[in-house]
């Protein structure tokens, strides 16, 4: 396909599947297709009072988003950020490599005085937390509001 020639004429279809968006290119005056596959990682922060939400909008949580997670830790850390919530509200599958992400970043979080809690931990994500004990670790929350709440009152009572 000749993207240098002006007379091409592309139509841009997008199709949604999980982790990734696939992008075909039609050059209709040579009857060429070309399909490019971008990966898509729906992660996402904000920073609310003293804390770091992390928004993770994917529904299935797997070694595939690690790197990105841990990108997104090691701008929390740089920041001094040891207060974290994950939003695993969109969640509805967890493999044992982010299980193995949670427990560390737990421990990490502890060891510099942070805490890190889950908001919105259902179904088949909640069940795992449940089998590996992973809810008697991890405070859990309803929902990331839930969370921040919990943070600035163990604030308060700390500094009484």
């Amino acid at each position: 396909m000749d993207f240098k020639n002006n007379s091409i004429l592309l139509n841009l279809n997008l199709f949604t599947s999980h982790f990734h968006d696939r992008i075909l290119f039609q050059d209709f005056s040579k009857g060429e297709k070309l399909l490019f596959l971008v990966t898509i990682m729906a992660i996402w922060h904000e920073q609310k009072n003293n804390c770091l939400v992390i928004h993770i909008d994917e529904s299935e949580l797997t070694e595939e988003i690690l790197d990105r997670m841990r990108q997104v830790l090691t701008v929390a850390f740089l920041n001094r950020l040891y207060n974290l919530v994950f939003d695993l509200s969109a969640c509805t599958m967890i493999d044992s490599y982010f299980i193995g992400l949670v427990i560390s970043t737990f421990r990490e979080v502890k060891e510099l005085g942070g805490n890190l809690k889950c908001a919105g931990v259902t179904g088949q994500v909640a069940h795992a937390f449940e089998v590996i004990r992973l809810n008697k670790v991890v405070d859990l929350h309803e929902t990331v509001d839930d969370a921040i709440r919990q943070f600035e009152w163990e604030a308060l009572n700390k500094a009484k």
